[in-house]
């Protein structure tokens, strides 16, 4: 990986790349796609739950929103609004229960207008404390937590406001979390690379040219520092394909994204081209939903946030340390030859191949 200088950096991070998204209104699209839909029914409804020796078989959070169940009859996504005909009025849940009781009855709401605000909360809860954005790196249990509010939102996607999907995903969004590999080793594929981390990762999607921009942060341990790598390309919007039998691949839009050129470090390094297609399963004012159209069970959960945000972030980030920094001081203002066979001293000191 080619490493960032200052001048090169604020280059980057100033969002030539971006910030035109600020100044555009619209994506240009193939197809706009105002999308309506009939709201669900919000009525609240009572369910009886049983202690077992495990608990009730549920987990709730400060909002009193379910955001893990094994429990018959709760889903993740329900709020628990009263228990045993007293409302809660704000009180935490488990703070009204009984500890002599083994037999409650909660009465559940499940209104996406209130419920979808609430699991945003707790997905960004769940995804702002990650080293990297691959949900495969945390805890089995938080991983399912994280797969339960996403499928939950998504369940309630046809529930909330109408979107018109073309003016929705337009802006900047950071990757809050994901699962496969675009989560793993990033859009670039430099994660990749032996030794690398793929940190972070930003999308700006404009009507201005390039129509669909990313930024990536990856940690190169070798040259004890971060480098910045930059795709440029347009982005096609288009109607989602119809939802399969298991309800599985349908979507509100397919996002087709496909990118001409490759920057590391502000330098040209490809232009072979890439392309991805998303299927976009929810969105909101903060929070966009994406699947892989050919891959079963990967997600990105990509998070609102500004070009003034991204640029601050990847600044700082930038100039981070990588581990094993410090083995390196003495190579820092060494020119990239010289680097080269530095690095290469080491291995063939130790190799018994002449």
């Amino acid at each position: 990986l080619i490493p960032m200088t200052a001048t090169s950096l604020v280059r980057v991070a100033a969002f030539t790349l971006l910030c035109a998204t600020a100044r555009a209104a619209r994506v240009p699209l193939r197809a706009r796609l105002p999308r309506y839909f009939v709201r669900m029914g919000a009525a609240e409804r009572s369910v009886s739950v049983s202690r077992g020796p495990g608990g009730l078989g549920i987990e709730v959070n400060s909002d009193n929103l379910i955001v893990s169940s094994t429990a018959d009859g709760l889903s993740v996504g329900d709020v628990v609004t009263a228990v045993d005909d007293e409302p809660l009025a704000g009180r935490y849940v488990g703070k009204v229960l009984s500890p002599e009781s083994s037999e409650f009855t909660f009465t559940i709401s499940r209104d996406p207008a209130v419920s979808t605000p609430l699991l945003e909360r707790a997905l960004l809860g769940l995804g702002t404390d990650l080293e990297q954005p691959a949900i495969e790196e945390i805890g089995a249990e938080e991983r399912e937590r994280v797969i339960g509010v996403v499928g939950a939102l998504e369940e309630m996607a046809a529930g909330v406001a109408p979107v018109d999907v073309g003016a929705a995903v337009q802006g900047f969004w950071k990757l809050l979390l994901g699962s496969g590999l675009p989560s793993a080793t990033g859009l670039s594929g430099m994660g990749g690379n032996a030794g690398c981390t793929f940190v972070a990762q930003w999308q700006g999607f404009s009507e201005a040219e390039p129509t669909a921009q990313v930024v990536e942060i990856i940690a190169d341990p070798l040259l004890g520092r971060h480098a910045v790598a930059a795709l440029k390309g347009s982005l096609d919007l288009q109607d989602a394909p119809a939802l399969s039998d298991d309800g599985e691949r349908g979507g509100l839009a397919l996002l087709s994204e496909h990118y001409t050129r490759l920057e590391v470090g502000g330098a040209l390094a490809g232009n072979e081209g890439k392309s991805v297609s998303n299927l976009c399963t929810y969105v909101s004012d903060q929070l966009r939903i994406c699947r892989p159209e050919e891959a079963d069970g990967e997600f990105s959960c990509f998070w609102r946030t500004t070009p003034e945000a991204a640029q601050m972030e990847i600044g700082t980030l930038s100039e981070a340390p990588v581990g094993g920094a410090a083995a390196r001081d003495e190579e820092d203002d060494m020119p990239r030859w010289a680097r080269r066979d530095w690095d290469d001293d080491g291995p063939e000191a130790l190799s018994d191949i002449p």
